[in-house]
């Protein structure tokens, strides 16, 4: 008798949402990287390299949601993913 390959439906949804976290966080990174520029502009005292107060509080508070953004995208996909495995589990005879 040759084994058969049960698959399970619901994994692919989980799995899309920690694909879709862990790209939101690569962009995080990127973002990580261009703050540390960005800081190299805030120590120059002259007034035409140091941005202004509304740029740093935009750039900010886009790599402040960018990260919350993606970790609630990978709770979502690892959340999903441990409840169709589970519901699995249990529903093994």
């Amino acid at each position: 008798m040759r084994p058969t390959q049960a698959t399970t439906p619901g994994l692919g949804v989980g799995m899309f949402w920690a694909v879709c976290g862990f790209a939101v966080l690569l962009f995080g990174i990127y973002l990580a990287f261009r703050l540390i520029r960005f800081s190299k502009r805030l120590r120059n005292l002259d007034p035409l390299i140091h941005p202004k107060r509304a740029k740093i509080m935009h750039v900010l508070r886009l790599a402040a949601m960018t990260r919350f953004a993606g970790m609630l995208l990978m709770i979502l996909g690892t959340g999903t993913t441990i409840a169709v495995l589970l519901a699995k589990s249990i529903a093994q005879p």
